[in-house]
């Protein structure tokens, strides 16, 4: 559609040019002004450089009689209005650079589309940081979430005996288990998918070949990265709801979907310190 307007402006210029020309012819022989305005579409164009063009033909027609000043005025005429006719079809042509904004990024989505109401994501820069950090946080809470549900049927050979939840922490080997995953998570973020600048933020490539299945979208597509971003969010409210349902109740993932008794262990250390809260409590009189 911009094309096809783009040659009309041309068409209409070039017509306007032939016909200021020709006028231009009368004007120079009664010595009339030679400055030339051609109107389109309804707005007026001031073609300074057909003016200057025309009056450099005319003062060289000063010195020509009869049939050479007319030449050089049509010739000073249309050469200006057609160089003033190609800049005004540059400047149509040329593709407006619309401004940046956050709320057309990947992850601006229904119901909330871009939601920033602390306005932390002030200029391109801040916005890329938090969103690398968006991503990096929703795919840890994937894995937490998923982590919380599988451990009550899955345990390693030697953590048997460990107790699942957040409670394994309160054990030698629960400890330790999570310092060596902690050091493993540390070398991997910071040695093998390290952020590349020149990339999308959390664009690690496609190591595990998921492209190549044809499930889901099965690319790096607009739609699988708001899928990952929107669960990712949804991930970090579930994995934060699983703790502290479990801190309080005492039991883990699967123990708080069903009607099971938690862990005696379990349910004995947290009746241990609720006790203990009740009693740092000051007295009422």
């Amino acid at each position: 559609m911009r094309s096809v307007l783009g040659y009309a402006l041309v068409a209409a210029l070039a017509a306007a040019a032939a016909s200021t020309a020709f006028s231009q012819i009368a004007r120079t022989a009664r010595g009339g002004e030679t400055d030339v305005q051609a109107r389109s579409g309804g707005v007026s164009i001031k073609l300074d450089a057909a003016a200057k063009q025309t009056e450099a033909a005319s003062s060289q027609s000063e010195s020509k009689p009869g049939s050479d000043a007319l030449l050089a005025a049509l010739f000073g005429g249309v050469a200006g209005l057609v160089a003033a006719a190609a800049e005004a079809a540059q400047g149509f042509f040329k593709q407006p650079v619309e401004p940046w904004s956050p709320a057309k990024e990947i992850g601006a989505t229904q119901p909330l589309e871009f939601f920033d109401p602390l306005d932390l994501a002030e200029d391109e820069e801040k916005f890329r940081k938090f969103r690398t950090a968006e991503i990096k946080h929703g795919r840890v809470a994937m894995m937490a979430a998923a982590g919380a549900v599988v451990q009550h049927y899955v345990k390693l050979p030697f953590l048997k005996d460990v107790p699942s939840g957040v409670t394994a922490l309160q054990t030698t080997k629960g400890l330790l288990a999570a310092g060596v995953l902690f050091a493993a998570c540390g070398y991997m973020e910071t040695k093998v998918w390290k952020q590349d600048e020149t990339k999308e933020p959390g664009n690690f490539g496609d190591p595990a070949g998921w492209s190549q299945t044809g499930l889901g979208a099965g690319t790096y597509s607009k739609t699988m990265r708001e899928r990952e971003l929107n669960n990712g969010r949804f991930a970090m409210f579930a994995s934060v709801g699983i703790i502290a349902a479990e801190l309080v109740s005492g039991k883990d993932a699967i123990e708080q979907l069903t009607l099971k008794t938690p862990q005696p262990a379990v349910l004995a250390e947290v009746a241990a310190q609720t006790q203990d809260a009740v009693q740092q409590l000051p007295q009422l009189e």
